[in-house]
């Protein structure tokens, strides 16, 4: 069930859902299909479903999107048919800002307490229960974006809870200040907001074996952005990076190495989803595709296509007849 927003663009945020207005009878259905249709694929329920009520904020940053959701208790689940009709692996980085959650994989149980963050993985079967009114404020990101700040998700699901809390704090100090003011008065391009939240992700889930150093981070992070400020430039390359930054092309491998990617996959990551990004939006409804595919760094039509395709699962005309 397709569900439209009930209100777009008001205070810099990009959507607002709200549960005023439903019917009781089909509130809760409704609901999961807003949730599904809009994050990830899961069914929500509640012990009082025609008193159920919630409100979801939801910010496109680029890569990844912030989602904001004030709810009365419920319990939410996600099936292995659900896994199975979904795309590449995601995952929600889940800051509780208040009330607490319980979730449960097969083999795992995890208590998320008022103030602490966990990694909701979507490509595992699991259910949640938040036992009362809760506040969250998370991320819902691509296994490729989580990949570019931390080798696996494991770097997170075993690191502590003191190292969550001691370099969560930034992060949700980041979480409350755009859930409090939106982004329309943001200074940052988003793209560059959401490389900090990468950042900040990569400092909370840090391991020795990760092999990088805060200062190293740091410098991948400034590569990042410097590579996002340049992406039509068809002639971007790791020498021309590397002497930007003031390091040797060398050092600026193994950083990337370290992090578990390659300059080359980082820049086609950006490109693809700047692309995507610009085909999903209204104002360049009436671009070509080869000129979008230009502005995105891709001399070749036929060579964004193949490269669209290969990421999306169909050709960027098909994409963006399918968002209009």
């Amino acid at each position: 069930m397709a569900v439209s927003p009930v209100s777009r663009h008001e205070a810099g945020m990009d959507n607002i859902w709200s549960t005023s207005g439903f019917d009781s009878q089909t509130k809760m259905t409704r609901w999961t299909s807003i949730v599904s249709e809009h994050m990830t694929e899961m069914c929500v329920d509640s012990t009082a479903p025609r008193h159920f009520s919630a409100v979801w904020r939801q910010y496109g940053l680029g890569p990844l999107e912030l989602n904001f959701i004030n709810a009365a208790a419920q319990k939410c689940r996600r099936s292995p048919q659900m896994i199975v009709r979904g795309a590449e692996p995601s995952y929600e980085l889940v800051y509780m800002q208040s009330g607490a959650m319980i979730v449960a994989y097969e083999h795992e149980r995890e208590y998320v307490p008022e103030g602490s963050f966990t990694l909701l993985r979507n490509a595992e079967p699991y259910s949640f229960t938040c036992p009362e009114q809760s506040n969250a404020l998370t991320a819902h990101v691509s296994d490729s974006w989580l990949r570019r700040w931390v080798v696996s998700h494991d770097n997170f699901t075993h690191v502590s809870h003191e190292t969550r809390q001691a370099w969560g704090g930034p992060l949700a100090a980041l979480f409350t200040a755009i859930a409090q003011n939106g982004l329309e008065g943001a200074t940052l391009p988003r793209s560059v907001i959401a490389d900090q939240i990468g950042a900040l992700f990569a400092l909370m889930s840090r391991h020795d074996s990760a092999g990088q150093t805060r200062n190293q981070q740091m410098l991948v992070a400034r590569l990042r952005t410097m590579m996002r400020g340049r992406l039509e430039d068809t002639g971007l390359n790791p020498e021309g990076l590397a002497r930007s930054c003031g390091i040797s092309k060398r050092y600026l491998h193994m950083l990337f190495a370290n992090m578990g990617t390659t300059f080359g996959k980082e820049l086609l990551d950006m490109r693809l989803e700047r692309a995507k990004t610009m085909l999903e939006d209204p104002r360049h409804a009436r671009r070509s595709i080869a000129d979008i595919g230009f502005d995105c760094g891709f001399a070749e039509q036929s060579h964004f296509a193949r490269r669209f395709r290969h990421r999306y699962g169909v050709n960027p005309t098909s994409h963006r007849r399918s968002r209009q």
